[in-house]
């Protein structure tokens, strides 16, 4: 009896299908692995970009503060807290150092006994002789406390009348009399904790890089005296050529002129270098030895001194030659010698 035999055989091709999405997981993960990875550079980067300018603005305002307060007599730190209590007011601190410097100048004229200055103050109600020896601070608290008795609408008229019609900004700053004034610059120092030592030092560090700018202005000026000779005979060489009609000729020939000029520069700088070296040799023959002088070779040392001379001689000579005659490009050392 025959039998028939069925044969099913299934094909699974799910492994590589899986193998497959799994690479490109890997590939997306490693994507952004990279992604997160410069994101996270470029974050960094910016932070530090942000905390190095906001460092800055910083020392730019504490130097600000100690000039300041060198105009109004104010203290360093009570600036800082006057400057926050501006801002909240919306008023510039320079306008509130400006408007301190006027009252106190009006306070010590009314003791001098200008009349017009004890006429504003008695309208304001000031004991202008109390303030005589006060602090420019608290002359302004006094100034806050004598608006008090004026209406919101009178206080910007009775201000002005004092200090002048540019000054009506202060009186949201001043409208809170002393006390509240007081709050906000004591409220504002804990937010600025600003020091007279850290505004010196930031004055001070300002006034270096100033100083660092200029003198980097100056040696780039004297790197162009230089090389302005060269380059300026390059250019007149390629003109030259230009109106020959041929420019190429003119850029090489104004090359070779630049080449030769520099040339003359690396002399000097050789010649310099050879004056540090006997320099050197020279002082390293006069340091004591473990037994004094005794065995110093003196013919050694005058030796040296007579070659100190000539070459520091022979690279000024140089040097002077150069800058006088240009054009020749090279010293020549066989004259100066």
């Amino acid at each position: 009896m025959s039998k028939t035999i069925i044969e099913i055989v299934g094909k699974d091709s799910t492994g590589s299908a899986i193998s497959s999405v799994q690479d490109k997981l890997s590939g997306l993960a490693g994507s952004a692995l990279r992604a997160t990875t410069a994101i996270s550079a470029i974050g960094a980067t910016t932070a530090i970009a942000g905390l190095a300018a906001m460092t800055r603005s910083v020392i730019d305002a504490q130097d600000a503060l100690l000039k300041l307060s060198e105009k109004t007599g104010i203290t360093v730190e009570s600036l800082a807290g006057i400057g926050f209590a501006a801002d909240q007011s919306g008023v510039e601190i320079e306008k509130v150092g400006k408007a301190a410097r006027q009252f106190s100048t009006l306070i010590a004229d009314a003791n001098a006994g200008n009349k017009s200055a004890i006429d504003s103050l008695n309208n304001l109600g000031i004991a202008y002789q109390k303030l005589k020896d006060s602090t420019p601070e608290d002359q302004l608290l006094a100034l806050a406390d004598a608006l008090q008795k004026y209406s919101k609408e009178d206080r910007a008229i009775a201000l002005t009348s004092t200090l002048g019609e540019r000054m009506a900004d202060l009186v949201p700053l001043l409208s809170n009399g002393s006390e509240g004034f007081r709050q906000l610059i004591e409220e504002g120092k804990k937010f600025n904790p600003v020091t007279t030592e850290s505004a010196a030092a930031s004055e001070r560090f300002n006034g270096n890089l100033d100083r660092l700018a200029k003198g980097a202005a100056t040696l780039g000026i004297s790197i162009a005296n230089q090389i302005l000779p060269a380059l300026a005979g390059f250019t007149d060489r390629v003109v030259d050529a230009q109106r020959e009609g041929n420019v190429l000729i003119g850029i090489w020939r104004g090359l070779k002129e630049v080449f030769s000029g520099t040339a003359g520069l690396d002399e000097i700088g050789k010649k310099r270098k050879e004056v540090l070296d006997i320099n050197a040799k020279l002082q390293n023959e006069l340091k004591p030895g473990v037994f004094g002088d005794a065995f110093k070779d003196d013919n050694k040392i005058e030796f040296l001194k007579v070659q100190l001379r000539e070459a520091t001689k022979t690279t000024t000579d140089c040097s002077n030659q150069i800058n006088t005659s240009p054009d020749q490009g090279r010293c020549n050392i066989q004259r100066l010698s």
